[in-house]
Formats: C-alpha cells, structure tokens, sequence
C-alpha cells in the first residue's frame, strides 16, 4: 500500500490533514501549512517535503512520513511541534 492510499484508507477519515509539496509547492509553505493546521488543532501528515517531519493540541497527532528520511527535514518538522508542545509521533 502507497503512502497516498494509506492516507486516504486510515488518516483522512479521521480528519488528518496532508502536507506535501506537490501541493503546496515550497518547503515553507509545508512549514507553514502544517504550522497553521496544528494551531488549529488539526493533525498533520506530512508527506514529502523537501526540507534541509507532527503534532497536535491536545490529543491530535501529526508526522513526517518516511519520505523526510534525512534528520535535517524531519528536524523542520520536530522543531515546529516542539514550538507548539504538541506529540510528534
């Protein structure tokens, strides 16, 4: 099973929103994509996001998937969790 299908069958229904730059375009749009969806209490999956991975208020979790596969992206991503106290998993 792909990332994409995975998502869809598991992390939509459950109100997961997806970060990924063929979306969003630029890595800082995915930063501030998943920023803002964490502030809005949303989880986050983020998909492949070429950064040089989430969390959540409350009980809400978000993640890098292993498309972030070097430590410096999934860094990025640690980083803004750890801003907004939110579980990274």
């Amino acid at each position: 099973m792909g990332k994409t299908t995975t998502y869809n069958k598991y992390f939509k229904p459950a109100g997961y929103v997806y970060v990924d730059q063929k979306a969003f375009k630029t890595r800082s749009s995915c930063m501030k994509a998943t920023e803002d969806a964490i502030k809005a209490g949303k989880s986050v999956v983020v998909g492949k996001c070429y950064c040089s991975s989430l969390p959540s208020l409350g009980t809400e979790m978000a993640f890098p998937d292993n498309t972030n596969h070097d430590a410096a992206t999934r860094d990025d991503y640690l980083q803004i969790g750890a801003s907004l106290k939110a579980p990274v998993r």
